[in-house]
């Protein structure tokens, strides 16, 4: 049995022996292992005996001791050092053994836990696992992982699908880089990319559009229905190119700033913007509100030597709001019936309906509202459920929506509605309202809460999802349909993905255009439509029912309960209007008069002084009817085939029918005069009061008036009365007979009284 040297403090069963002594001598000490006890001879510890002072050892196999122990080693040094003269407790230790011991330690701990960690490891590996889980849990765990597993496939990516987008991606980077780089001239990057994406999306549907920069700007101002700008609308001149022409200066912005719709837009801080392209005067007038910006302008005036007075107004930017509500208000006389213009749908439409209905309410006693939805295109969804609200009663359906991604989705109204039930609602309707008007308008019928009145609607009842994309770009797609609560779905014509030739590629070399005629020229860059569309056939349209029984189709757009709608614009009407006789003859009427009388009209002189102006240019007229393009493409097929004679017969009908649109002032003077009108005003009157003064002339207001307030077989209550039992009937729409034309209304951001038509 070997002995070496312990220096360690350790508790006495004597105190006098702590006290004789201050701490326990570093004696000969003999160790001895049994187990884990160590018994060292009671002599070296000051008593008589043996002591045994049992050691944290781990386990019998392992040789390395306790950190007590591996304390008490830091002070003998490294093994094996019992050759070495014995060293007092007094003597200090060296810090090099120190830090050394304190290393080993470390590492020794380390190891010991990566076994111990390893060892466990093992162990949980080998032995089999056995849990005990009750049946009614493990039920609900396999009915919740079943449920979880059922929602998520259908997310799950098709990969498949995802290697050929990934394949055709890669295809696509090789032939533009290719293309971009060794074409034997140079090419625009930015045109080869957007015709390779419309040339793509052209397939689909019209409504699928990857929106630029611009575009994508334009579309978030529609949709949020408010921009940074001074409120001017601009447009390009017909008869000058190079022109930029002021053609609406909306009330309460440019308009109280003395811009009147004619103006020429010359200059823009100081900068010319003569033949500049609208985008980029756009960008120059709009800016960050609160700022100025200076624009000189130039228009006609019979006191200046050249004609054109020029002048220079500060516009200050603000935040421009675009209202969906320009105009609500009584019906002079209408024993209290409503009006409500509404022209599209951005985000605040719901709000403004309900503000007017509010505003009416508080104001008089209101019985019957009249909401004009004509020529509105539409707009939002989550507007139009909104607008839809405040019409219908709480808790009805208001539209559907099902797509292949989109799922199902149904709107209900959970909003108390602003309009009360006991008064009557009628809708105005025509051919150009449109997609969110048409979900407003397919609500109001279905739940048979009023009629519609005017023309059957544009039939579009595609839903489209706007998604942001990089480099402030978005794409705009179809992702689903809307139905109405009776179930139906307005959509008029079906779209299929067809071919992506282009017509007329089978050799002929020729291609038609809209109206169906041959053409000896390639179709534009773009290319047309490659998209099959086929119009819904009357023989396919279903029959659904309304709340109260009434028969309602689908296919087709909303088709109103009382038929009326104006007549169509003459060809010389549609003409006068293509060649912008109007705007530049009522450009000279501002130029002559400071003002315009209250009450003023278009009378006989006012009128023949119109004929003059617009006869002065018969050539011109010559070249603006919609004849024409087909009068050119005759004349260059007899042209090479060397009929001459037939050529010159192909002038004296052109001749004639210039003589025949000239009798048209004469056949359509109502109409005409209605529309002169309404330029003039332009120049001297805010839109909310021109807006008011065009209704006078309104014949399908006229005729949903006539209908509230007769009390015949059918009127108003008539038509909602719940349908007989038999399937087979359904009621009639009686149509009213039109006397002229409603003068087209343009947005006006105040709310007038509405004079009787």
């Amino acid at each position: 049995m070997s002995h070496r040297t312990l220096s360690f403090v350790c508790p006495s069963p004597r105190p006098e022996a702590v006290a004789r002594r201050g701490r326990c001598a570093s004696v000969p000490a003999r160790r001895e292992r049994v187990g884990s006890t160590l018994r060292v001879p009671r002599r070296a510890l000051g008593g008589s005996g043996q002591h045994r002072i049992v050691w944290p050892w781990r386990r019998q196999s392992s040789a390395r001791p306790s950190s007590y122990l591996r304390r008490l080693r830091m002070q003998q040094g490294p093994e094996h050092e019992h050759d070495r003269p014995a060293r007092s407790v007094d003597d200090p230790p060296s810090p090099a053994s120190i830090d050394a011991a304190a290393e080993r330690t470390l590492l020794a701990r380390l190891w010991e836990w990566l076994h111990r960690l390893w060892q466990g490891l093992r162990a949980f590996m080998a032995d089999p696992v056995r849990l005990s889980i009750p049946k009614p849990v493990a039920i609900v765990l396999g009915t919740i992982a079943a449920v979880l597993i059922a929602l998520l496939v259908p997310f799950t990516p098709d990969m498949k699908i995802e290697s050929r987008i990934r394949e055709k991606v890669a295809l696509f980077d090789f032939v533009l880089t290719d293309v971009v780089r060794s074409y034997v001239d140079p090419v625009d990057v930015d045109k080869l990319f957007d015709a390779g994406v419309d040339g793509m999306l052209g397939t689909l549907d019209p409504y699928t559009q990857f929106e630029g920069n611009i575009a994508a700007r334009e579309m978030k101002l529609k949709t949020s229905g408010q921009y940074g700008g001074v409120g001017l609308g601009i447009a390009q001149s017909v008869k000058h190119p190079d022109e930029t022409l002021v053609v609406n200066a909306f009330e309460g912005y440019a308009f109280d700033r003395g811009v009147r719709v004619g103006d020429v837009i010359e200059q823009v801080e100081g900068a010319s913007v003569r033949g500049m392209p609208l985008d980029k005067i756009t960008e120059l007038l709009r800016g960050e509100p609160g700022t100025i910006v200076r624009v000189r302008l130039s228009r006609e005036s019979t006191a200046a030597p050249d004609g054109r007075r020029s002048f220079e107004v500060a516009l200050p930017r603000r935040l421009v709001r675009i209202r969906d509500v320009p105009l609500y208000g009584y019906i002079s006389g209408g024993d209290g019936i409503g009006y409500i213009r509404l022209q599209s749908f951005a985000s605040q439409a719901g709000r403004e309906v309900r503000l007017a209905i509010d505003s009416m309410l508080h104001n008089g006693e209101l019985k019957t509202l009249v909401l004009d939805l004509r020529s509105n295109p539409g707009g939002l969804l989550d507007a139009a459920v909104e607008t839809a609200e405040a019409l219908v009663p709480k808790g009805s359906s208001v539209v559907s929506t099902k797509g292949r991604a989109l799922g199902e989705t149904i709107y209900i109204s959970d909003e108390e509605p602003a309009l009360p039930a006991d008064v009557r609602l009628v809708v105005l309707a025509n051919e150009a309202t449109a997609s969110a008007a048409e979900i407003v308008a397919g609500a109001v019928q279905d739940l048979d809460r009023g009629v519609i009145v005017g023309a059957r609607t544009f039939g579009k009842g595609l839903v489209q999802n706007v998604e942001s994309l990089p480099f402030n770009t978005a794409l705009k797609y179809t992702v689903g349909k809307y139905y109405t609560p009776s179930g139906r779905c307005i959509q008029s014509v079906t779209y299929s993905e067809a071919s992506a030739s282009l017509p007329g590629a089978d050799g002929a070399g020729r291609f038609t255009d809209p109206a169906g005629n041959m053409l000896p020229a390639l179709p534009p860059a773009g290319g047309p439509p490659r998209f099959s569309s086929n119009k819904v056939q009357e023989t396919e349209r279903r029959e659904f029912r309304t709340l109260h029984g009434r028969t309602v189709r689908d296919g087709g757009g909303i088709e109103p309960d009382v038929a009326s709608a104006p007549p169509k614009p003459s060809e010389l009407e549609a003409s006068l209007i293509d060649e912008g006789k109007f705007f530049f003859f009522a450009n000279r009427y501002a130029s002559q008069h400071t003002s315009l009388p209250e009450d003023f009209q278009v009378d006989d002189a006012l009128y023949k002084q119109f004929q003059d102006y617009v006869m002065r240019d018969t050539a011109g007229l010559k070249l603006t009817t919609r004849f024409e393009p087909g009068f050119k493409l005759f004349e260059t097929v007899l042209d090479e085939a060397g009929y001459q004679e037939a050529r010159k017969a192909v002038e004296r009908v052109r001749d004639l029918l210039i003589e025949e649109m000239r009798r048209d002032f004469g056949r359509h003077a109502d109409s005409i005069r209605q529309r002169l009108e309404d330029a003039i005003r332009q120049r001297f009157e805010p839109e909310s009061k021109r807006l008011s003064a065009a209704l006078r002339h309104d014949t399908v207001l006229r005729d949903a008036l006539k209908l509230v307030r007769e009390d015949s077989a059918h009127g108003y209550l008539k038509l909602l009365e719940p349908a007989m039992t038999s399937p087979s009937m359904e009621p009639a729409a009686p149509a009213l007979t039109d006397t002229s034309a409603s003068s087209a209304a343009a947005p006006s951001p105040a709310s007038v009284p509405v004079p009787s038509p």
